[in-house]
């Protein structure tokens, strides 16, 4: 039961990081409207299923609701490149969106890069 636990903690904790990167490519579909819409439909649901893991969470256990927040260097690593996948899509789109993801980018890497006391062996 305690495996099942921490195996729907993994995966509702990398939901948000999917959902980050397909608004990363979200201005890269809008060329074609099938694609488009199915990313935005898949972006959205994948954010009600998070927020569902994390209310159920939160309902079981109050304090277990914080681990689904809390980052890892490699959580980090990865928002890192989501980030860098968003700047690259925002200049070749030639999208407002650039600022945005710098912005995402710098925080990225002040994450990755803040030493941390309690730093989990990964």
């Amino acid at each position: 039961m305690y495996m099942m636990r921490k195996k729907t903690l993994k995966i509702v904790s990398s939901l948000d990081k999917l959902c980050f990167l397909l608004f990363a490519i979200l201005p890269a579909t809008e060329s074609k409207d099938w694609l488009f819409f199915t990313c935005a439909a898949l972006m959205l649901g994948l954010l009600a299923v998070y927020f569902v893991g994390v209310y159920l969470r939160y309902r079981n256990d109050e304090r277990g609701v914080l681990c689904a927040f809390r980052e890892s260097k490699r959580d980090y690593l990865h928002e890192v490149f989501i980030s860098l996948v968003g700047v690259i899509v925002a200049l070749s789109q030639d999208s407002r969106l650039l600022y945005f993801w710098l912005f995402m980018l710098v925080v990225s890497c002040v994450g990755f890069l803040w030493p941390r006391q309690n730093a989990e062996k990964e």
